[in-house]
């Protein structure tokens, strides 16, 4: 069943992970299985997971508090743009933001407060560009 002949088996376990739909393919492929029964099992084993789910486990009392209320929270403006991260996953601080537009601190150009400036004069008319 799982023969392929004249297939390598690292590329029939290629094949096989690239066949499967997201979910199957992200489980399989996570578990970097070595053999293509491994990568078989590993797929069963998902599909079983996501078409069975497991109830869940109640013997345990929660430490938290359930927080959930019918009525929706209002969340402040900021909290989105507050909360966003930077390139290498760190936090963004306004203090260090600087504008583009103005050199000030705490905003960048799209939403600075002065006029925005000009990065080339353009020629008057009727005369051409010296370089």
């Amino acid at each position: 069943m799982l023969d392929l002949p004249d297939m390598f088996e690292e590329d029939a376990i290629h094949q096989f992970i690239q066949g499967l739909q997201y979910e199957p393919h992200l489980q399989v492929f996570l578990k970097t299985p070595t053999t293509l029964k491994a990568a078989y099992e590993a797929a069963v084993e998902c599909a079983k997971g996501i078409r069975e789910p497991t109830p869940p486990h109640n013997n345990h009392q929660s430490h938290f508090q359930d927080r959930r209320s019918d009525s929706p929270t209002p969340m402040e403006l900021d909290t989105i743009y507050n909360n966003r991260r930077g390139r290498c996953g760190s936090k963004r601080h306004p203090r260090t933001t600087q504008c583009f537009n103005c050199q000030g601190f705490g905003h960048v150009a799209r939403q600075c407060p002065s006029p925005s400036r000009k990065k080339f004069k353009e020629p008057l008319k009727g005369t051409a560009w010296q370089v």
